[in-house]
């Protein structure tokens, strides 16, 4: 049962404004498979002590190459070969028969829990503010997040350096931040 793609951007944007208390920034569009496929991001302003938004990222086919689906987070990954992901839950649905009606309530509920959580890990970010760190001290803590499989060797190394040479400004205040 096919899903016009103007509805799923439209699902998105209403129920993101309707449930949750965020400001829409920006919504990014495309269409691959001539027009078969379609991909976007609306991107949300952040409140208060989060500056950062919160974004979600959607995808659609008329020709049942992928499910659609919407995924949450303040970071979300949406490729034009479909394939997506966001650090807070994310929905998918076939096209078969009520997948309207499955897929707004799935949608609604999902919106809502992973603001939630955004909310959850933003005041968790939020209370790093102020607490300082030293290169040795972000070394020892990186070192730690890499023992226990929270980052590879890899990042690890990338976040340290980061750590001492921030390209952006509001990042360069030697703190847990």
């Amino acid at each position: 049962q096919p899903v016009s793609h103007k509805d799923v951007i439209d699902l998105v944007l209403d129920t993101m404004e309707s449930t949750l208390p965020l400001a829409l920034r920006d919504v990014r569009v495309g269409v691959a498979a001539k027009g078969q496929e379609m991909f976007g991001v609306a991107e949300f302003d952040g409140t208060g002590d989060y500056p950062w938004g919160f974004a979600a990222g959607f995808r659609n086919s008329y020709n049942k190459q992928v499910s659609a689906g919407v995924c949450f987070g303040a970071h979300v990954f949406v490729c034009s070969n479909l394939c997506f992901r966001g650090d807070g839950i994310t929905v998918m649905r076939k096209h078969t028969t009520n997948i309207w009606e499955d897929l707004t309530d799935r949608f609604t509920a999902a919106a809502v829990g992973s603001f939630g959580e955004f909310l959850k890990v933003s005041r968790d970010l939020a209370s790093f503010r102020g607490i300082q760190m030293d290169h040795d001290m972000a070394a020892a803590a990186l070192g730690v997040m890499y023992n226990r499989g929270y980052i590879q060797s890899g990042e690890m190394i990338k976040a340290l350096n980061y750590f001492k040479h921030a390209p952006h400004e509001e990042h360069r205040t030697m703190d847990l931040f």
